[in-house]
Order: structure tokens, then C-alpha cells, then sequence
């Protein structure tokens, strides 16, 4: 078969796709890809039918879950072709690569996934904070800032990948479409950049917020009348603080780990580069995340509550032992008074 070479992938490639450690990875990462989707429709079931969110919070977390399953049906779609060449066409090298102009509406589905999903934590983590601090403010109010928190994220996400091709003339061709066009290395890098920032400053919010929530609740407990008011409104911060969290080591791992291999590819080996993209590529991990740990959170506060509520209705064993013994303490000292 006769084919100019640079239509046709290299050995570094081929072996690359053949190999175990491409096979294990791509086949754990589409697990996550399977439990997302599965996690998904459940977590959002239950937060329409009965959840501890107010509307507001649970508009930018469906928002949030969209953009998830929107990268892992594009990665899904990515890894199922990558893994049918290395086991079915490893002897058609040339048929491999495709054009950068052809990935280019594949692609800004994949970098919209990821930038919704970031931007959107950002997002829900602006919605906690104005709740935090202006509780008094109407429902209708925190709406809006969801509607409008909601508008700018979707654009920003949208063009994320369009401005980083700005001027590109596409005229390469690429292993696959997760790859950025070659032309647009240095904006590629950019983006990825500004991922981890914005991911640091996610998980600093975050913490901070989850600290003074954890602050109200301490200085609301004796307080019957706002106890009760802001209790939702501190429960479900602290969970979305929890998701925030419980993504920062794996969106840390993707924008660092991508960013700094890609500052370094013209110094390791080209074998090396993909041995490990494959594994600090954790995206498909932090979508799958989101939902489970949204659904780990609901259900422990639900358990949470129906505690607390036993605990209202029938007087704990300890209660009624520490009356006891004072009971018998008293008792006790009547005797020897007598």
C-alpha cells in the first residue's frame, strides 16, 4: 500500500496502541466513562425528586453533570477507535491518522466537556458563597445569579477550543482528536495553564468555604430559629464543598501532569510521552467523580437527618443512663445523710 508517510503513523505510535499499558488504561478510563453515565441518570433523579439543593444549586449541578457526560461520550467515542486500530488494523498504519480540519467538531466537543466541567465548579462555588453571605436574599434572586452564571459559562466553554486554534491552517494529521492541532502547541499549553489556576483557586474557595460554613453550624447550635433556617443552606454547601474537594486531585493531575509533559516532549522520548499522557489524562475520573460523590454525600445527609430526628422523638440510652446514675447518686447521699 503506497501512501505519503505523513498520513501514516510511526512505530512510536503503532506501539504504542498495541501495547498493554495503552489497553489497560483506555479500558479503565471507559469503566469511569460506563459509571458516569450510570451515576448520572441516578444522581439527577434523585436531586429532581428529593434533595437537599435549593433550586439555584442543583440548576448548575445538573449544568455540571451535562458537560461530564458530554467529554465521556466524546472520549468514549476517541478510545473505542484508538483501541479498534491497535487490535484490528495494526498491519494499516496508514489508515490510522486523520486530518486536524476533520477533528476540529469532535474536538471542541471534548474541550467544552472539560472547560463546562471546570468553569461550572466555579460556578456552583459563586452560588454557595453569595448564599453564605446573603442569606436574606430571596430564592428568585440566587436564581438569576445561576441563570447568569449559567450564560457564561456555556460560551466560554463552547470557544474554549476555537480560540486555541485562532489562525491555525489545520493542515496536519494527528493519532487522534484528543491531540490539539500542532500549529497550536503554544495556546494548547495556555489553556492547560490556565485549568490548573483556575482548579488551584476551585480548591482554595472551596476550603475556605467549607470552614466557614462548619463555623456557622458550630455558632447556630444553640440557636433554635436559625439553626433550622440555614441548615439546608450549610448542608449543601458543605457537599458541594466535598465534590469540589474530592476532584482537585484528579483535575490537579490532568492540567499539571498534561501541561508538564507537553513542556517537555522535545526532551523525553516520544515512547515515554504516551506511556504517561495516558495515565495523567484523568478527565474521565473527574466527570465520573461528580456524580458518586454527589450521591455518597445525599444519601449520607439524608441518614444524617433521619438520626437527628430519631434522636428528637426518643431520648438516647446514654441520656437515660446518666439520669439514672445521677438519680442513684442522689438517692445515695439521702442515706448517709440519715
Amino acid at each position: 500500500m503506497t501512501s505519503n508517510s505523513s498520513t501514516c503513523a510511526s512505530q512510536v505510535q503503532v506501539d504504542h496502541l498495541t501495547s498493554t499499558n495503552y489497553r489497560l488504561s483506555a479500558t479503565l478510563a471507559l469503566i469511569a466513562v460506563l459509571l458516569t453515565f450510570i451515576l448520572s441518570i441516578t444522581a439527577v433523579t434523585y436531586m429532581s425528586k428529593k434533595s437537599i439543593f435549593q433550586s439555584a444549586t442543583r440548576r448548575i449541578l445538573i449544568f455540571n453533570i451535562l458537560f461530564a457526560n458530554l467529554h465521556q461520550v466524546m472520549y468514549a467515542i476517541f478510545s473505542k477507535d484508538m483501541l479498534f486500530k491497535g487490535i484490528y488494523k495494526v498491519d494499516e498504519p496508514c489508515d490510522w491518522l486523520v486530518s486536524e480540519r476533520d477533528c476540529v467538531p469532535y474536538t471542541v466537543l471534548l474541550y467544552t466537556g472539560i472547560t463546562g466541567m471546570i468553569l461550572s465548579q466555579t460556578g456552583v462555588l459563586i452560588e454557595r458563597a453569595y448564599a453564605t453571605f446573603h442569606p436574606q436574599n430571596s430564592s428568585r434572586i440566587r436564581s438569576n445569579l445561576a441563570v447568569l452564571l449559567i450564560i457564561v459559562v456555556l460560551p466560554l466553554s463552547i470557544y474554549s477550543y476555537p480560540v486555541i486554534l485562532l489562525n491555525d491552517p489545520l493542515d496536519g494529521f494527528i493519532l487522534t482528536c484528543f491531540i490539539p492541532a500542532a500549529h497550536s502547541a503554544h495556546r494548547a499549553n495556555m489553556f492547560l495553564f490556565i485549568c490548573l489556576v483556575v482548579t488551584i483557586l476551585n480548591f482554595v474557595a472551596s476550603v475556605a468555604l467549607k470552614w466557614y460554613n462548619k463555623k456557622l453550624e458550630y455558632s447556630y447550635r444553640f440557636i433554635l430559629d436559625k439553626r433550622f433556617k440555614q441548615r439546608q443552606a450549610i448542608e449543601s454547601t458543605l457537599v458541594i464543598c466535598d465534590v469540589t474537594l474530592s476532584q482537585f486531585i484528579t483535575s490537579l493531575i490532568y492540567s499539571l501532569g498534561v501541561f508538564i509533559l507537553r513542556m517537555y516532549i522535545g526532551i523525553i522520548p516520544l515512547s515515554t510521552f504516551y506511556s504517561l499522557v495516558v495515565w495523567v489524562y484523568t478527565v474521565p475520573y473527574t466527570a465520573c467523580l461528580l456524580p458518586l460523590i454527589l450521591l455518597i454525600r445525599m444519601a449520607s445527609m439524608k441518614m444524617k437527618r433521619k438520626r437527628k430526628i430519631q434522636d428528637t422523638i426518643t431520648p438516647s440510652n446514654k441520656f437515660e443512663e446518666h439520669f439514672s446514675g445521677l438519680k442513684k447518686l442522689w438517692d445515695g447521699n439521702k442515706e448517709f445523710e440519715e
